[in-house]
């Protein structure tokens, strides 16, 4: 460091005498001024790695007993061994005293160094620099992995370790501390003798999960730079709680809520609190909760198993949640659900695939078959919630939301191009049942576009379309799994009497004209092809009716109380007969003449041969059932 002349003077002056120091700068021309001393003017006391250059350069200032410099003066800059090595070994002295041998290049000897600036007579200028070893590589030795809660310091301080390609621990090395979450105190620091260094504090970040803080030192090939210390960062204590699902909901009186009442405990911050125990309980409206004790998941998230609201149709059914853990000032914090009962009823909704290429008179045709099925089947069926993952099973043709309500029944219409006029016309069956009563949730309807022109042109639009929704609805396809397909035809066509022994289709039969019939009813199909027969009524008793596999041309196709009683027999309630055409079997009515002599169109394969899922009341698919066992 440069010592200002008045100083040097002073000093030079008590050292030498006050005698001493007379006629040195005499402008007489008397004897020019001795030098006195050596001093460092800059370049002392720098760091820097071995081998390297210092920033910068020696230079020495020669001064005579005033403090005034002298020229002329030859100066040696002398290393110390393993001290390295200078620009200029030897230099003379300018204006103003001063001499410079230039950048100091250091020795490969970690610790202290120097360079001796030698005047012939005085003590030496002694340049010191300390000099630390190269980085090789830096790590974590403490801190790393351990877990804290959001907003608060970590309990233990991170620490790295910085050593040289030997392993050695190198002191004196500047690391830099850089929080990716949170805040950092002292991110500045220099390691010790033992190589280390760390921040004075971490703060972490206000959100749950892991965090990261960075220890970089500088220059490149460095092993593990910069080096992560990673922290598990947890919630804080429960502070709210909140409504997540389930709140304001329509349900039919008596009924489950489709979506179960969820929370969500919150810490400060917003985190999920895990752990907390929950309450669930019916505050007003009457009904139950199944599933009234739960505890919030890792997300901080509780939901209770079922609410089933009481019978009283209107609003004013309310559910209460109650916090019975998560600290002294948080036990007790509650939130409620509102529900407003209606009478239950059945629906059928027809959700349509490729709505762009549905003209209005076919939008009239496929609203006109939803009512008509609604009209017949009076019953109420549970509503479930399923995934749009699992939707998917059904149709990939439209995109479908992360939970989708149904109440009673959902059919996916699909109006595709599938193998041109004539051949398939359409298929049908479901994709889902409830397992509590083994009658469908979810079922997809597809139509064959090439074949829309020739059913309109018959007049057999309309009950083609009822026709596939009673398979969505089970008609054929789930006669097997409710045990109600006698005596099917599995190989031999007509080989087999097979019938639907349903009583109540029985009985619609025998109303029919068929009490004399002397064979076993209802009589199905037993003859076409695999997906005609076994799923359709015989169409040499039955004749004309709708759900026969085949249409009659210039014929009306009546939809029969026997159709609607097998719904009946499947385990559909408040079925109501009122909602069938006239029917009576062929043998006891005349029969029209056709207006042409076209031949029947076959429903061959109408049915829908993919796997059904069963779902639980949750909406989660406990078991799948492939033909023909459905």
């Amino acid at each position: 460091m440069r010592r200002p002349r008045a100083a040097a003077a002073s000093l030079l002056a008590a050292s030498l005498g006050a005698a001493a120091v007379t006629g040195c700068d005499d402008p007489s021309g008397t004897a020019p001024a001795s030098p006195a001393a050596a001093l460092v003017e800059s370049g002392g006391g720098q760091k820097g790695q071995v081998g390297a250059g210092l920033p910068v350069g020696l230079t020495v200032r020669v001064v005579d007993a005033t403090g005034a410099g002298v020229t002329g003066v030859e100066v040696a800059f002398r290393p110390a061994p393993g001290s390295g090595r200078v620009e200029t070994g030897r230099a003379t002295t300018a204006s103003g005293g001063l001499a410079s041998a230039g950048i100091w290049t250091l020795g490969e000897a970690v610790g202290r160094q120097r360079v001796e600036a030698v005047v012939d007579g005085l003590a030496p200028a002694v340049f010191a620099a300390t000099a630390t070893g190269v980085p090789a590589s830096v790590r974590v030795v403490a801190g790393d992995g351990q877990a804290a809660v959001v907003g608060e310091p970590v309990p233990v301080l991170p620490v790295v370790r910085v050593s040289d390609a030997q392993g050695r621990p190198l002191a004196d090395i500047a690391v830099a501390f850089i929080a990716r979450s949170g805040a950092v105190a002292g991110a500045e620091a220099v390691t010790s003798q033992r190589g280390e260094a760390s921040p004075e504090a971490w703060t972490l970040g206000p959100t749950a999960g892991a965090q990261e803080l960075l220890a970089a030192v500088p220059g490149g090939g460095v092993e593990g730079n910069p080096a992560t210390v990673r922290v598990l960062a947890r919630p804080g204590p429960a502070a709210s709680l909140i409504v997540a699902a389930g709140d304001r909901q329509r349900v039919e009186a008596g009924s489950a809520a489709l979506v179960p009442p969820k929370v969500r405990v919150d810490d400060r911050h917003g985190n999920g609190v895990p752990g907390v125990r929950m309450t669930f309980a019916v505050l007003a409206g009457g009904g139950s909760v199944v599933g009234g004790r739960q505890v919030t998941d890792s997300s901080g998230h509780a939901e209770a198993g079922e609410w089933i609201v009481g019978g009283a149709v209107g609003p004013g059914h309310v559910l209460e949640a109650t916090a019975a853990s998560g600290g002294a000032d948080f036990v007790g914090t509650s939130v409620s659900f509102s529900a407003t009962a209606v009478s239950p009823s059945f629906s059928l909704q027809v959700v349509h695939a490729s709505p762009s290429r549905l003209t209005t008179e076919l939008r009239a045709v496929f609203a006109a078959a939803e009512a008509r099925w609604e009209a017949a089947i009076g019953g109420n069926l549970s509503p479930v919630a399923v995934k749009g993952e699992d939707l998917a099973q059904c149709t990939d043709a439209l995109e479908h939301p992360p939970v989708r309500r149904v109440d009673d029944v959902l059919a996916f219409a699909v109006l595709d191009e599938v193998d041109g006029p004539g051949g398939i016309v359409a298929s049908a069956g479901p994709c889902f049942l409830r397992e509590e009563n083994g009658l469908p949730a979810v079922g997809v309807f597809s139509l064959d576009a090439a074949d829309l022109e020739r059913l309109d042109e018959r007049g057999h639009l309309f009950g083609t379309v009822l026709h596939e929704l009673a398979h969505v609805l089970g008609f054929g396809t789930l006669w097997r799994h409710h045990g109600l397909l006698r005596d099917p035809a599995e190989s031999t066509p007509g080989g087999a009497d097979t019938h639907f022994g349903g009583p109540a289709a029985v009985a619609r039969f025998d109303l029919a004209g068929g009490a004399a019939y002397a064979r076993a009813k209802v009589p199905v199909e037993n003859r076409y092809g695999a997906g005609t027969r076994n799923l359709h009524w015989r169409e040499s008793v039955l004749g004309d009716e709708l759900m026969t596999g085949l249409i009659n041309p210039g014929r009306l196709n009546p939809f029969s109380a026997v159709t609607i009683a097998s719904m009946e027999d499947l385990g559909y309630a408040g079925v109501d007969y009122a909602a069938a055409d006239a029917y009576r079997l062929p043998s006891l009515r005349a029969r029209r003449p056709l207006p042409s002599p076209r031949a029947p169109i076959v429903l061959s394969d109408d049915v829908r041969q993919g796997p059904v899922g069963v779902l639980n009341r949750r909406g989660q698919v406990v078991r799948w059932l492939a033909p023909p066992a459905r």
